[in-house]
C-alpha cells in the first residue's frame, strides 16, 4: 500500500505569494522564494480562476512526487479534464522510478506524458470558459530553495504562441 502525506505548509504559503490572478491583458510578477514547489501554484490558480480548466499543459526539466500527487488529484476532483506534461530527457534519465510513477498514474486518468530535449518551465492553463492563464517561470515543477521569478499572463495571445510552442516540441519528441 502507499502512503501519500501533504504538507500543507507549502499549498499555504503558495496561497499566500499568489492572491490574485492577473486582468484581461495584464501580467503579474512574483518573485518565488523556495518556501513551496511551483506545483502547488497550480491548485491556487484553478482555485483563482473560480472554474475549472479543460486543458493544462506543463512543461518542466523534472517534478517531484508532490506533483504527481497535486495532478492526480485535481483531475480526480475534475478540477483539470486533460493534463499534457512535457519533462526532460535529463530528468527521465537520472529519475526513472519517479516518471514511471507519472507515466502509470496519469495516463490511467487519461493524460498524456512526453520527454523532449526540454528545459521550458511553463503552464498554460484552458479553462472551460475560454479564459486562459500562461505562467511562465524560472522553476521547475519540483522544490526549489533558490530564488526563481513567475510570470504570470491573461493574453489570448500569448497562451497561443506558448501553446504552439509546446505542439512543436511534443510533436519533436
Amino acid at each position: 500500500a502507499r502512503q501519500v502525506s501533504r504538507n500543507a505548509r507549502k499549498q499555504i504559503a503558495a496561497d499566500r505569494i499568489l492572491r490574485e490572478l492577473p486582468g484581461a491583458g495584464d501580467m503579474l510578477h512574483v518573485v518565488l522564494d523556495g518556501q513551496f514547489d511551483l506545483c502547488h501554484l497550480v491548485p491556487r490558480i484553478i482555485e483563482l480562476a473560480g472554474e475549472p480548466a479543460e486543458a493544462l499543459d506543463l512543461a518542466t526539466l523534472g517534478f517531484n512526487d508532490a506533483t504527481v500527487d497535486t495532478l492526480c488529484r485535481l483531475s480526480d476532483y475534475g478540477q483539470v479534464d486533460t493534463i499534457r506534461l512535457l519533462a526532460s530527457h535529463y530528468f527521465q534519465s537520472v529519475d526513472s522510478t519517479l516518471w514511471t510513477r507519472a507515466h502509470k498514474e496519469l495516463t490511467s486518468r487519461g493524460h498524456k506524458l512526453f520527454i523532449a530535449r526540454n528545459h521550458a518551465k511553463l503552464q498554460l492553463y484552458r479553462f472551460r470558459s475560454g479564459r486562459t492563464i500562461t505562467l511562465m517561470s524560472s522553476a521547475n515543477l519540483r522544490s526549489c530553495k533558490n530564488a526563481e521569478f513567475a510570470v504570470l499572463f491573461s493574453e489570448p495571445d500569448t497562451f497561443e504562441f506558448w501553446h504552439a510552442v509546446i505542439d512543436e516540441l511534443i510533436a519533436a519528441a
